[in-house]
């Protein structure tokens, strides 16, 4: 017998890279902390780059890059290759900060039978960035806001967090995304902190609500036979 672990995908903001989450973001850390104590399953964490070459496309596919296809179809493929995964979408689960949860918001809305669930902490602008992406088009093909409009009855939960302080991921913004998923198959849960801004310290305290609501989205590790 073996043991089907879960995967935990890790977007991170723009300007950044994949060790953010290590330092100073303490990922790693905190995840042992809170499966120690039962609050959140033990994940295989996986850190992709999400703007390579330096450019920012809020993970979409563009005419110059399929970022999008990369996050949910090269990257699952790779894991799977070389860890005993449970099948997606049920152990595949996301999670991202600034831009990346922007994309953790997104990308199950675009693939769910890839994603299951994902926790967007301090998203960016869930309409979409102009400076991103300035064809109205793409950006409204990639925009979270229209994509759980048309959702349909996709088996995909989402966890948006931010705080009341926060001028670039307003409160508002959360209200308005909820609404819009009304009467879709889309679960939505919203955290909004009342203290704290869009830095790593307010992260980093919604790590334990993101973490234990993944770990409900999410089979648990089985056992399985090879």
């Amino acid at each position: 017998m073996l043991v089907l672990v879960l995967v935990l995908v890790l977007l991170h903001g723009y300007p950044g890279t994949p060790r953010t989450w290590i330092d100073p973001n303490d990922l790693p850390g905190q995840l042992t902390r809170l499966v120690g104590t039962g609050a959140a399953h033990p994940f295989v964490v996986v850190i992709p780059e999400i703007n390579p070459g330096g450019v920012n496309t809020d993970c979409s596919n563009t005419p110059d890059r399929r970022i999008a296809d990369w996050l949910a179809l090269d990257v699952p493929e790779l894991v799977g290759r070389n860890f005993r995964t449970l099948p997606s979408p049920g152990g595949w689960g996301l999670m991202g900060v600034s831009t990346g949860g922007f994309c953790a918001a997104k990308l199950p809305l675009q693939y769910p039978k890839a994603f299951r669930a994902g926790a967007a902490l301090d998203p960016d602008p869930l309409t979409g960035d102009p400076d991103v992406l300035p064809d109205r088009g793409l950006r409204e093909r990639n925009s979270p806001m229209r994509l759980v409009g048309h959702s349909g009855k996709a088996d995909v939960g989402l966890f948006l967090a931010t705080s009341a302080q926060d001028k670039d991921s307003p409160p508002e913004q959360l209200e308005a995304f909820s609404a819009a998923a009304a009467g879709s198959g889309v679960r939505v849960k919203t955290l909004v902190r009342p203290v704290g801004g869009h830095n790593v310290q307010t992260w980093i305290g919604m790590y334990p609500d993101a973490l234990a609501w993944l770990s409900t989205e999410l089979a648990p590790p089985s056992r399985g036979t090879l």
